[in-house]
C-alpha cells in the first residue's frame, strides 16, 4: 500500500486548482507514472496522467520522503 504525506501549503495550492487530494492519489495509484530526474540530460515534458473523476488531465509533481510520496503540487 503507497502512503501519502500532504501538508496545509499544498492542500490549499491544489485547491485553487478544484482538485481533491482523493483525485492525486487515486491518479498516482492506478496509472503508470514516468519518473523524470532532476539533473537529466534527457528533454522532456512534464508528467501528465489522466484524471479519475473528470475529463482532462492531471499533472502532479511528487518526492519520496521517509517511505511516502509526498505531493509538492499537482493541477489539471
Amino acid at each position: 500500500m503507497v502512503a501519502f504525506e500532504w501538508d496545509q501549503h499544498t492542500l490549499r495550492k491544489i485547491r485553487v486548482h478544484c482538485i481533491t487530494p482523493e483525485e492525486v492519489e487515486q491518479a498516482l495509484v492506478k496509472t503508470p507514472i514516468p519518473i523524470y530526474e532532476r539533473g537529466s540530460k534527457v528533454s522532456c515534458a512534464p508528467p501528465a496522467t489522466p484524471k479519475p473523476a473528470r475529463p482532462g488531465l492531471l499533472a502532479a509533481i511528487v518526492t519520496e520522503r521517509a517511505g511516502k510520496i509526498r505531493v509538492m503540487t499537482a493541477y489539471g
